[in-house]
């Protein structure tokens, strides 16, 4: 999607920035569903599978709404490009999310999520350390992994998904459990990714 494009769906899609109170319960409902429904809306079918895998690991670790609207909004920037998506998206979620009455802090948050996740950078916030770790997770479903890879391989014949794989379990190294390094080990091996 070309930037034009991307700015005429933003207008089109003007019922989802109308001010709200999101310091409620109700209204961090409604923020979330807005952030829900501008990804299903911008992002393709691969990214949107993508965020939405993101979004359920958040919740099973029991991140809180801004949390969610962080992984929503994680990838909105390859509606347009894809190498600088974290800087696009950052970019515009900011004046986005100043249609609505949270923090600066929160506002903060679901940025240092969008910007850091998929970076060398380290996140300075929950959220964002929370989403670098959930993104590079997000790749180590089975099935994910083997489309990622043989993608690469089969179309571009390049490695460039065994190195994304790989890199993304520097991240999980790092960040996570012993239980989440041991199911990116797994599915590494069952795709043959020496590491």
């Amino acid at each position: 999607m070309n930037p034009n494009a991307f700015e005429d769906a933003i207008t089109k899609l003007e019922y989802l920035v109308r001010k709200a109170d999101v310091k409620t319960e109700p209204g961090r409902n409604e923020l979330l569903m807005r952030a829900r429904n501008l990804a299903a809306t911008l992002l393709d079918q691969y990214v949107l599978f993508h965020t939405k895998i993101v979004v359920s690991i958040v919740k099973e670790r029991g991140g809180d709404k801004i949390d969610e609207v962080a992984a929503w909004l994680h990838d909105i920037g390859r509606a347009v490009v894809d190498k600088g998506h974290r800087e696009v998206g950052a970019a515009w979620a900011e004046k986005w999310l100043k249609k609505f009455y949270i923090t600066d802090e929160e506002v903060e948050r679901i940025l240092d999520g969008i910007r850091n996740h998929g970076t060398k950078d380290e996140p300075k916030t929950k959220t964002g350390k929370l989403l670098k770790l959930v993104d590079a997770l997000a790749v180590f479903d089975e099935g994910w992994a083997t489309m990622i890879v043989e993608y690469h391989r089969r179309w571009e014949g390049s490695d460039a998904g065994e190195r994304m794989l790989l890199k993304k379990f520097e991240v999980v190294e790092k960040m996570g459990s012993e239980e989440d390094v041991q199911r990116a080990k797994s599915v590494l091996e069952v795709l043959g990714i020496a590491h």
